[in-house]
């Protein structure tokens, strides 16, 4: 469970989330390495890895177990994004999540800055509250 702090931090540092988990990924090379001549006819060694896939499986496991917590606050975000009713209010948590700031929000959407910040906070009450019902249903 999350507070609304962190729903709040997570809403406004979403874009730097995706951008840094994208420059943490390891690079997955399709085309595996043939080898020529002699050295296709010479052993391999024992004990480690040649396979090209499996290797990089393993190393997106890794990158996934290390990044979890980053993950899982990308997915929260996404996930009661699309569960907002009111249009105004999808609309303000996607150019949020695009990495607008205010100002910009407020000139895209037409609103007063007042009216920003109150929804803003009304959207962080909503999420907050959200995730205790969402949890709710499965305990019954």
């Amino acid at each position: 469970m999350y507070e609304r702090e962190e729903i709040k931090n997570m809403l406004e540092d979403y874009r730097a989330l995706c951008n840094t988990l994208e420059q943490l990924v390891p690079e997955i090379d399709s085309n595996s390495i043939a080898q020529y001549g002699i050295e296709s006819a010479m052993p391999k060694p024992q004990g480690t890895n040649s396979s090209k896939v499996e290797s990089n499986i393993i190393a997106r496991e890794k990158y996934i177990a290390g990044n979890q917590r980053l993950l899982d606050k990308i997915e929260f975000v996404n996930q009661y994004h699309e569960k907002l009713t009111d249009d105004k209010d999808y609309c303000l948590i996607s150019l949020m999540k695009l990495g607008k700031k205010a100002k910009e929000t407020i000139e895209i959407m037409q609103v007063k800055r007042d009216e920003y910040f109150n929804r803003k906070k009304k959207i962080i009450d909503e999420i907050y509250e959200m995730q205790f019902e969402y949890d709710a249903c499965w305990v019954d």
